[in-house]
Order: structure tokens, then sequence, then C-alpha cells
């Protein structure tokens, strides 16, 4: 809601699990022209996953997201930014831009909207990728601090763009 109050485009990164639970969620978000990129089905980290298993989790969430008629995401983040050394060493394309980010804030440890907004507001530049965490009881702490910023750094003359977007402004994205 807070994205379409100001018409702005994001990427939400969501967990088959939290797909499945929410699907009408899912279903604003896609309605809202925003772009959903796969995070895997569980939310636990791949590092001792094998490829197959990185792999079958993405399928799932893949899969999940089809049902509920969202065309198939072409983004991948994993989930705390784990990407498993099996992965790298498989030399197999996933059919998916593995995604990071360019800071991790951890909304989801600040009780207080005004402290959170601060950590942003110091990490803010052209181009950066900010994650940002829902679901959790935190949650309300993230919103309140986003809904502060969103209309300073808009005034700033900022832009807020999707991943895909993001990149696509690039001529050689890695």
């Amino acid at each position: 809601q807070l994205f379409g109050k100001y018409n702005l485009n994001c990427t939400f990164f969501l967990t088959g699990a939290e797909i499945e639970k929410f699907p009408g969620l899912v279903k604003d978000i896609s309605d809202q022209q925003q772009e959903i990129g796969n995070h895997g089905y569980y939310h636990q980290s791949y590092l001792l996953k094998t490829y197959e298993q990185v792999l079958t989790e993405i399928k799932m969430t893949d899969e999940v997201l089809l049902s509920l008629g969202v065309s198939e995401t072409t983004l991948f983040r994993p989930p705390y930014f784990h990407i498993p050394i099996t992965l790298l060493l498989q030399r197999k394309p996933i059919g998916k831009k593995i995604i990071m980010s360019s800071h991790r804030i951890k909304d989801f440890r600040f009780q207080r909207a005004d402290k959170l907004a601060d950590a942003i507001r110091k990490q803010v530049k052209p181009g950066v990728i900010l994650p940002f965490h829902d679901g959790l009881e935190q949650s309300g702490v993230t919103v309140k601090a986003l809904s502060q910023l969103i209309p300073e750094l808009l005034d700033q003359g900022y832009f807020f763009r999707t991943v895909s977007q993001l990149l696509s402004s690039f001529s050689n994205p890695i």
C-alpha cells in the first residue's frame, strides 16, 4: 500500500512457503504491477545445500507463483544472501539472475522507526539495492521508517525502480 500511495516501483522477493500462506498478498503485489522475485521456498541458509536442493526450492517457488497466475520470475535472491559453493562450482545456469544487495541494514533488528530511518539515510545513494523485510513483528517499524523516508527521498530527486529496471539501466550488468 505504501508503494502504491507514491506510485513507486519495487521488487518483492518472496518465499514459496509464504506465498502459499498469503496468496492474496501476492495477488495484490502483482495487481500493483510490482516485480516479484524468487526467494527460495523456505527461508533457510543455502550454504550447506546441494545444487539439486537449491534448484528444487527455486522450482517449487516458481510453481507456486505460476499456480497463482504470476509469470515466472527471472530473479533469485538467496536467503541471508548465502550462495552455496555447490551452486558456484556446478557452473550450470539456474535460469535466474542472482541478486544481492548493496547493504544489509537488518531492519528487523530496529525497535524505533527514527533510528531505522537514520540507518537507511546513511546507505542511500544512486543505484543501491536495499532489502527490507515483511511478516516480522518489527515490520511495522520498517513501514513507519519508509513512510518518513519515501517523500524525503522523492523530494531529493531519487527514483525507485525494480531490480530489473535498475539492471537494464547498466550496459553491462554483472
